[in-house]
Parts: C-alpha cells; structure tokens; sequence
C-alpha cells in the first residue's frame, strides 16, 4: 500500500511527501527561530500571551542598576520631601534672622496682630482676675499698645478694679516707669472720650496723693486734661461723677496741690469751667440735680474760691 521511498540522485532517500504533511499538519506551535548568532527566538505566539497576562510594566532598570519606583509611591515620596525641605529652610531662615538676638527680643518678629491678640488677653486676665495675674502682664500691654484703645480701656479698667490700699500698691510701682506717666498723657489726647479720660482723671487723681517727685508735673498735666475732658464729654453730671471731678480739681489746686498744678489749671481755665458746671446743676429742677447740691455744695465752693 506504501509508496516506495525515492531515491534521490546521490544515492540517498527522499523522504514521502504525505508522511511530511501529516507532520506539518500536526504541528501547534511555530518552532523556534534559529538567528544569526545562533541562539533561539523566541515565538511570538507565548510573548504575546506574556504581555496580555502582565497587570503592571516591570520596573525599569536605570543605568546605575537600580529600580525606579511606580508613578503613585512616587508622587508621595516626592509631596513628603517637598514638604520637608521647605521645613527645613522655613527653620533656616528664621535661625539666620534671629541668631544675634536675645531670647527676650524674639517676640518682636512675631505679627503684629498677634502681639496685639496678646496685649488684649493679658489685660482681660488682669481685669477679670481683680489683678491675681503679674502688674506687668497689664503694664507692658499698657506701654507696648497705646495706640490701641481697646486695650488701654480694659487695662485702666483692670487697674481701678483693685481695693485701696491695693490699687496703691500698683500705682507706688508704676509712678516709678517714666513711660506710664507718659502713656496717661497720650491716651487722654488720643482718646478724649467720657469714660476714658474719667479712667485717666481717676488714676492720677490717686498718682497725685504719692510723692512723686520729677513725675508730678506731668501727671498734673494728665490730670488737668482728663479733668477738662470730663467737663466737655459730660452731658448730665450724676453724683460719682461730680465727686471724682471735685477730687481731681482738690488734688490741682486744693490743700494738696502744688504751684505747677495751678499753672496747669489756670492755662486750660479750668476753674471757670468747673463754675458754668456749677451754675447748670444749681439751675436743674430734677432729683439728681439737687441731691448733687445738697451733698456736694460746700465742697465745691470750696474749690471754686481757690
């Protein structure tokens, strides 16, 4: 039944062709590819099936040998570094600004609404307190922002909110700063309202009773103008207020007082003042008007003589 195998020219035999294309027929896979060098290529059918069945690329090999990481740990590696390195020369920067200063001066490169934000909760603790914080917490608030009216308002308010003998305490301490008896002067000019310069009237009026030496003309003068800024920021007069007025005019001009502080009074002509004052309340029919008389008569007459 086989076809006989042929016999080629040199001798040998030629294999039959149906055995050979049952061979071929049978075959699943491309064989192997022989190249140049020798070696075998891979078929393409099994790379193929490689790439579609890999979820990620492998990691690429960089020239030094060393995998490079995925795109997604990457940009977090890179946001944790930025944020450090910017740490770091935030850090530097304010060393270098602040390496020749005192510890102490180092408050002084913080904002300044923050150092006002500070001032303002220092003399809050002092007045809710009843003074239980340090002087100085209200002294340096005082000094640092007088050209807050806020915090010289709670701070005054902070300091008249102690007893007697205490408040003096507090004044015997601050008479001694130069700069405080300066500072009442300033917010008497920059704050000429009624309860401001009756805080300002109040607290030298008690300045005035210490011996203060070189301080007392200027805290005469501070006096004078919280006096006079009381008189024209006044609409009516009740009865603690004519009395804390008649007490700062006693400490100018009375028995307490001193040549400078008549000097002050006369050039602001503040008795004459106190006198139209005096005139509006005798004039008043109303209830508070006349108790005012009743109580304070001779004690006005008294200051108005001097």
């Amino acid at each position: 039944d086989r076809v006989p195998p042929a016999v080629d020219e040199g001798g040998g035999e030629e294999e039959s062709v149906q055995p050979q294309a049952k061979m071929e027929g049978s075959q699943d896979r491309v064989p192997p590819a022989v190249d140049e060098g020798g070696g075998e290529e891979e078929s393409v059918q099994p790379q193929a099936k490689m790439e579609g069945s890999q979820d990620h690329a492998p990691p690429e090999v960089d020239g030094g040998g060393e995998e490079e990481e995925s795109d997604k740990p990457k940009v977090r590696t890179e946001g944790a570094e930025d944020l450090e390195n910017e740490s770091e020369a935030m850090v530097a920067v304010f060393e270098s600004e602040h390496d020749d200063q005192e510890e102490e001066d180092l408050p002084r490169g913080l904002p300044e609404e923050l150092l006002r934000f500070g001032a303002f909760i220092r003399v809050h603790r002092f007045f809710s307190t009843g003074g239980a914080s340090p002087l100085s917490d209200v002294k340096d608030a005082l000094l640092g922002h007088s050209e807050d009216p806020e915090v010289c308002l709670i701070g005054l308010r902070g300091l008249l909110k102690g007893q007697d003998e205490q408040l003096m305490g507090w004044l015997r301490q601050l008479v001694e700063e130069p700069e405080f008896v300066a500072l009442v002067r300033r917010i008497v000019v920059r704050f000429p309202t009624q309860e401001m310069t009756l805080l300002v009237m109040r607290i030298t009026t008690h300045m005035l009773s210490l011996q203060l030496g070189s301080q007392t003309e200027g805290t005469e003068e501070a006096c004078a103008m919280a006096s006079s800024g009381v008189m024209e920021n006044t609409q009516v007069f009740n009865g603690d207020t004519w009395e804390l007025l008649l007490e700062a005019m006693d400490a100018l001009v009375g028995s307490r007082g001193s040549d400078s502080g008549r000097r002050i009074v006369s050039r602001l002509d503040l008795l004459s003042r106190l006198e139209e004052e005096w005139e509006n309340i005798l004039n008043k029919t109303d209830a508070v008007s006349k108790l005012i008389v009743k109580t304070f008569k001779e004690d006005t007459e008294r200051i108005l003589k001097r």
